[in-house]
Parts: C-alpha cells; structure tokens; sequence
C-alpha cells in the first residue's frame, strides 16, 4: 500500500487559487477514480474535481469558504501500489479539516413578494431567480440556446445551455 497525495490543479487559465466549495467525501470513504470529490470556484467558474485514483481517503484539507492554492496538497489517500509519495508528505498534509460549526439560520421579516414576467414569487420559499452566471472572462451576456424545463416542471437544479462567442 502506498499514498497519494493529490494537488489542486489550475482549473483555469492562469489561475493562482480556488475558493473550496464542497467535499463529497471524508477521511475513510473508499472512492473510485474519477469519482467527484471536491467542488471549488474560482473568478471564472465553479469546478466538480474528481478522484485521481481508486483508495481509502486517509484526509482532506480545506474547509467550505477556505482559499486554496494551486499546487498546494488537499487530498491524500492510501491506493494499491507505490502511491506517488513519500512518508514526509503524507505527514505535512495528513490533518484533518476543523469541524465546521453548525449554522443556525433565522427567518427575517417577510419581504414583499417580487414579480417576474406577471409570476409572484413567494418569499416563503418555494421560488428562486436564477440570474446566469458569468461563463467566461469578460463576457457580458450569453445567447440562450435552449431550456431543458417548461413552466411548472419541479427541478432540483436549473438545466440551461447557452453559448458565448468565446465557445464557438
């Protein structure tokens, strides 16, 4: 058994750092290669980062909110094999994340409803305005391509495509 630490790759062009977003795993969790196991955001997007390889997870670096260097160790796991590290790297980065404290959230006083296209939406909860994010470096608007929802249809995430003259 060997180990193998991961590094954050640059996931953009140039860039220095990613915000962590969201661990899918924890220390223990058998994961397969190519398994999503961290999300982080950068000026340009949000990136799914999946496993480098098969193996246990042995720790995690980084918390939700934390910034990140690129090329800096944030996943080891222990894999068949020689792994890609020595005993002094596994050390440096084998400490576990700070458990992150739980979050009460309080209900502020209710906000009159906001309409779009004659459609109230409720403050209660229930609605939420998507506003396209930026999709690329200095890009100001985006050409809707297509919905993949009418009306009415209960979604779990907002499923659009849309292109930029940066993507043709």
């Amino acid at each position: 058994m060997g180990h193998y630490v991961f590094k954050l790759p640059d996931v953009g062009e140039g860039t220095a750092e990613a915000e962590l977003v969201a661990w899918h795993i924890k220390p223990g969790d058998l994961v397969e290669e190519d398994q999503p196991v961290v999300d982080v955001m950068t000026d340009k997007a949000t990136v799914e980062i999946p496993a480098p390889a098969t193996g246990k997870v042995v720790s995690v670096k980084g918390t939700p909110g934390e910034m990140l260097a690129v090329g800096s160790a944030i996943l080891v796991l222990e894999v068949d094999g020689p792994g890609n590290a020595g005993t002094e790297d596994v050390e440096l980065s084998a400490t576990p994340p700070p458990a992150i404290p739980e979050q009460k959230v309080t209900n502020a006083a209710p906000a009159a409803p906001a309409v779009i296209n004659d459609v109230s939406l409720s403050a209660a909860g229930g609605n939420y305005v998507f506003k396209l994010p930026d999709v690329g470096e200095g890009t100001a608007e985006a050409e809707l391509v297509a919905w993949h929802i009418k009306p009415g249809d209960g979604i779990s995430t907002v499923a659009l495509s849309v292109i930029t003259s940066q993507m043709c």
